[in-house]
């Protein structure tokens, strides 16, 4: 009984690691300029650099979706690349990304590309503009990798990110 208890109590301690789970929430980061990476943990960074900043920013007024409320939002500020404007996470087969953000500008939506180690666009993540701009989309990932999400053409604003 006690070798079995002992073999469940690996198990868990194993599995909390293979099947760890990621949140980027705005609310949770300190506002300010970033012009350097940011490590999340030893799977998710937020890449910046000297030129190619991102910013955590207070928002003028709060956004709220499903009840949640956001004072923060992490502003992209750009078009990004898999060196800078991105963030940069490593997923496995089956796991999913979700997204909630927003578009910058108030006429245009965004999309939050999904590239692969290769360079390879793998899916997309929607950020919406307009009256009600608060969207949250989801990708789930078919390959084990290190991917890159970043804007195609713009600036996002992301108020929270999980993968899961």
């Amino acid at each position: 009984m006690k070798k079995l208890l002992s073999v469940l109590i690996v198990l868990l301690f194993i599995s909390s690691f293979v099947f760890a789970e990621v949140n980027i929430n705005a609310n949770d980061l300190k506002t300010r300029v970033f012009k350097r990476d940011l490590e999340i943990d030893a799977n998710t960074v937020i890449l910046a650099n000297a030129s190619k900043s991102i910013t955590v920013a207070s928002l003028s007024a709060p956004v709220v979706f499903n009840g949640v409320e956001y004072k923060n939002a992490i502003k992209l500020s750009g078009a990004g690349s898999t060196t800078y404007r991105a963030i940069k996470l490593v997923a496995t087969a089956g796991e999913s990304v979700t997204l909630l953000a927003s578009s910058s500008a108030a006429a245009s939506a965004r999309s939050l590309l999904i590239i692969d180690e290769q360079g390879t666009e793998v899916g997309s993540l929607e950020a919406q503009a307009g009256n009600d701009p608060v969207k949250e989309s989801s990708f789930t990932f078919t390959t084990d990798g290190t991917y890159y999400l970043y804007s195609k053409s713009g600036g996002i604003n992301v108020y929270q990110l999980t993968v899961k």
